[in-house]
């Protein structure tokens, strides 16, 4: 009973993270470099598609804005944008960089479509994440990259979701799990040293997926994945070398909290989408700001607040709050995030990532 007790209580914490991010213990980063997918691309593939349409209109500009926002898969800001505001910090897009861009507070090189290996699955052309690694860390000898910046790898999803493309997805996590694993260890390799990697919610309860015979599947592999990149986290952080400091960021959890009491959120709809069709745009929803999806795959500006603020909380908390006592029945992440005890009895075999 004593454990039931201090995991509400831990909910009660995370809950308030979210909702009302402390700043008392911010974290003071010099920049924020990004590598991802559609959930955190700046407006990267929207200059893209934007500069083939200029020559060949019969080429869509994806995502089409409006009604998405300046080029983000989604009605408003994405999460990295939130996050970067909390921490004072403005990334340019790697798109931008033609056309007088300043680096000088990070970029960000993720793409929409972007798988955690070479292949995209919007634009063949357009780079998954191995190659977005490849551009920033071509840039460095070895140790030279800035060792007081933030570097963000969240990738995953379209490796392993229904694609209009040619990419068949993977039934299993293991070379998702180790192309996550080398873009970590090349930008340790080149001197990175606060590296955040965050998990995937459960991909069969997107709207893209949710009721579909895949779901189940979907909510499995994603377990997978989730506790493989568990261990190879605390794999690496073992053996890259003192000084790096990997930054797990749990939003398998947070969405798991999110269904479970919406309200909590100041939301109504966490299952549908108020944009049913990314290339149809057109939004059937009231309200976007009480829904958690946009798109079937894309949050709304609120639900990218969640993980923004979420984000921040991490970095922002004493390293003595992100030390809980360990449990036999889960694994903890180390910054608060746990379940209710509905959602504990539901998945108490779920692992999670733990912050080391």
């Amino acid at each position: 009973m004593a454990s039931i007790r201090r995991r509400v209580l831990a909910t009660g914490f995370f809950v308030l993270s979210v909702l009302f991010p402390a700043k008392t213990f911010a974290a003071t980063f010099s920049g924020i470099y990004v590598f991802g997918d559609s959930l955190s691309d700046p407006g990267n593939v929207y200059n893209a598609s934007k500069q083939v349409n200029s020559q060949n209109p019969a080429f869509p500009i994806i995502p089409p804005s409006p009604p998405y926002f300046n080029g983000r898969f989604s009605n408003g800001l994405n999460w990295v944008d939130y996050l970067s505001k909390d921490l004072g910090l403005y990334p340019t897009s790697v798109t931008s960089l033609q056309t007088g861009g300043n680096p000088s507070q990070g970029i960000n090189f993720a793409y929409g479509g972007a798988t955690t290996g070479t292949a995209n699955t919007i634009f063949p052309t357009l780079p998954g994440l191995q190659q977005q690694i490849g551009q920033f860390t071509s840039q460095f000898p070895q140790s030279t990259a800035d060792p007081n910046a933030l570097y963000i790898v969240w990738a995953g999803g379209n490796d392993y979701l229904p694609t209009g493309s040619g990419f068949l997805p993977f039934d299993k996590p293991d070379t998702p799990l180790k192309n996550i694993s080398t873009a970590v260890t090349n930008l340790a390799a080149v001197g990175a040293k606060n590296i955040m990697v965050v998990n995937l919610p459960d991909l069969g309860q997107v709207p893209l997926t949710r009721g579909m015979p895949f779901s189940q599947p979907l909510d499995a592999l994603t377990e997978a994945h989730n506790a493989g990149l568990s261990q190879i986290l605390d794999l690496l952080s073992q053996n890259l070398g003192f000084g790096v400091n990997l930054i797990p960021l749990d939003v398998n959890t947070l969405a798991d909290q999110v269904r479970a009491n919406p309200a909590q959120f100041n939301l109504t709809n966490v299952t549908d989408a108020c944009v049913p069709d990314i290339l149809k745009p057109t939004p059937i929803c009231p309200n976007p700001d009480e829904y958690l999806f946009w798109d079937p795959n894309h949050l709304t500006d609120a639900g990218n607040r969640l993980v923004g603020n979420l984000a921040y909380s991490v970095l922002t908390s004493k390293p003595s709050e992100r030390v809980p006592e360990p449990s036999s029945a889960v694994a903890i992440f180390a910054f608060g995030v746990l379940g209710t005890v509905s959602v504990l009895k539901r998945k108490r075999h779920k692992a999670n990532l733990v912050t080391r």
